[in-house]
């Protein structure tokens, strides 16, 4: 009889009512009260010595492009506009703006073709077989080059700058991210 009696005390110990009247187990990270009571109603409530917290989840960064298209591999070229870091929302802090590629997306495929905060990224330019995708604004040309390319600051924008470096200026199809995470896909 006392072992049905110790058992029911154990039980009643782990678990407790919810506010929805169902049974939870009690986690046990907190020392100071007891486990029935919420720990709104119980500010002295610490962690218990040398337990540890999980983990943040990590931050969702960078730009998502999908290869949805018929037309085989395509490669992408990014353009990025952000400013330094001078103030807290950057206000006073130059401008820089750059351009990258290529990026060889296949069919059927998605590739992270940016890592760091994907509201910085302003345009793309891709081509693949017969097709490109491109912009239309003259005011949103960026300098590429055939081969792998990483121009910044007036080489990215300025044309005279950008052929001495030995590229060309395209219109870039604008994308305004509004978040750090971004994805979209290519298609005919």
């Amino acid at each position: 009889m006392s072992n049905k009696k110790f058992s029911l005390t154990l039980a009643v110990s782990i678990l407790v009512l919810s506010p929805f009247g169902l049974l939870v187990r009690q986690q046990p990270v907190l020392a100071d009260c007891p486990p029935f009571v919420p720990d709104a109603l119980c500010p002295s409530n610490k962690p218990i010595p040398g337990q540890r917290l999980p983990p943040a989840p990590p931050v969702q960064r960078g730009l998502t492009i999908c290869n949805k298209t018929s037309v085989g591999n395509i490669y992408v070229a990014i353009a990025l506009n952000y400013r330094g870091h001078f103030g807290s929302d950057g206000e006073g802090a130059p401008q820089y703006i750059e351009s990258h590629g290529w990026w060889k997306i296949e069919p059927g495929t998605c590739k992270k073709i940016y890592e760091n905060d994907a509201s910085r990224v302003r345009g793309y330019y891709a081509k693949g077989g017969d097709s490109v995708w491109r912009g239309s604004d003259s005011k949103l040309s960026y300098c590429i080059n055939s081969s792998e390319f990483e121009f910044k600051d007036s080489k990215a924008f300025i044309k005279e700058k950008c052929q001495q470096a030995g590229g060309e200026m395209v219109a870039f199809r604008p994308v305004r991210p509004s978040s750090q995470a971004y994805s979209f896909d290519l298609t005919n």
